[in-house]
C-alpha cells in the first residue's frame, strides 16, 4: 500500500520474509486503520493479493464480527495459515 509504514516490532522484516515465501500472493492493507472492518484485528493486515479493499469490506459485512481472511503465519515449507 503506497505510503503505508509497517514498522512496529520489526514487522517490516517479518512481512518481507513472509511475502518472499509466496511472491505475489499477499499484500498489505490499512483498510482496518479505524477498526471498521474488524475490532479484533490490527490496523494493518496482510491479505490475499487478489482481494481489493472494497472486496474485503464486502466480505467483512457477511462474516462473524467482520473477521476477514488475513495472513497470520507461513510455515517454512510455504504453507500459509489464514
Amino acid at each position: 500500500h503506497d505510503g503505508l509504514r509497517v514498522d512496529a516490532g520489526g514487522a517490516v522484516g517479518t512481512l518481507a520474509r513472509l511475502f518472499a515465501r509466496a511472491p505475489g500472493k499477499w499484500r498489505v492493507t490499512d483498510a482496518n486503520r479505524d477498526f471498521g472492518l474488524c475490532a479484533t484485528y490490527g490496523r494493518v493486515l496482510a491479505v490475499p493479493a487478489a482481494l481489493s479493499d472494497d472486496a474485503l469490506r464486502a466480505v467483512a459485512a457477511f462474516r462473524s464480527k467482520g473477521r476477514i481472511p488475513v495472513l497470520s503465519y507461513v510455515h517454512t515449507n510455504g504453507a500459509p495459515l489464514l
